[in-house]
């Protein structure tokens, strides 16, 4: 936990640790902590970036975050991206203690991530991961569907993502104003 420097693992030897679910479930959560927002954006690993496992494979989902990890050397990047995937609330009581003076720095703070968050290259990444998985299922896509798919739902894509990130700052100054008895008066 809270291994921000660790970029490659490789395991070798006997291989019967990967028959055991809870091995895989612990490298998921260092990859990406969703128990809590601050342990998804600050206690994940946004740089491990390749899991070498002899005789073996390596889940889904460990494979898309280690990849996703390698898409950006921009680990803030990254981190926004896991945050968004797997959060759509964040409590904002710790920040109470400090009253109406965190509510522009926390408001400050959905403006900054909104870039990092719709750069178009790890949104590409996301996309095209997602589709390679559809290209493998029943329903197949051809690789020149790929490329115009993305370009059409690119903006759309970025649009969703800025409005859950304004709905998330809205959801944030509506925490502040209901917790804080008097917010509004404060406010005038």
């Amino acid at each position: 936990r809270k291994n921000t420097k660790l970029k490659r693992v490789e395991v070798r030897g006997d291989a019967a640790w990967m028959n055991d679910g809870a091995d895989w479930v612990t490298i998921s959560r260092m990859l990406c902590d969703i128990s809590t927002p601050n342990a998804t954006y600050s206690c994940s690993n946004h740089t491990l970036s390749h899991l070498d496992v002899f005789l073996g494979l390596v889940p889904r989902n460990i494979s898309f975050l280690l990849e996703m990890n390698r898409s950006s050397t921009n680990t803030k990047q990254i981190a926004v991206q896991k945050l968004l995937m797997n959060h759509s609330h964040l409590d904002m009581t710790p920040f109470f203690q400090w009253d109406l003076k965190a509510l522009p720095i926390v408001v400050d703070w959905f403006e900054e991530i909104k870039p990092l968050a719709t750069d178009a290259k790890i949104l590409e990444f996301i996309f095209r991961y997602r589709l390679r998985h559809r290209m493998n299922s029943a329903f197949p896509v051809s690789p020149s569907q790929v490329c115009n798919d993305f370009e059409v739902i690119c903006p759309r894509y970025v649009a969703f993502i800025e409005a859950k990130i304004n709905v998330m700052k809205l959801d944030t100054i509506y925490q502040f104003i209901h917790m804080m008895p008097g917010a509004c008066e404060r406010l005038q």
